[in-house]
């Protein structure tokens, strides 16, 4: 065993070692999504505006 001691929890998510996803990872897990679900994942982001609002 350990001896008794207990590891502390990591509460916190380790943003100095993270990375970003590529977007080859997003389509990824899009397609994940609807083959798994048979739903399409929501667009990310603000919509493009008309042309006549420009």
């Amino acid at each position: 065993m350990n001896g008794g001691v207990m590891k502390k929890k990591v509460t916190e998510f380790p943003f100095a070692s993270a990375r970003r996803i590529t977007p080859q990872e997003v389509a990824a897990a899009g397609e994940a999504v609807k083959e798994q679900f048979g739903i399409e994942p929501p667009k990310r982001g603000r919509p493009a505006k008309d042309e006549n609002e420009r």
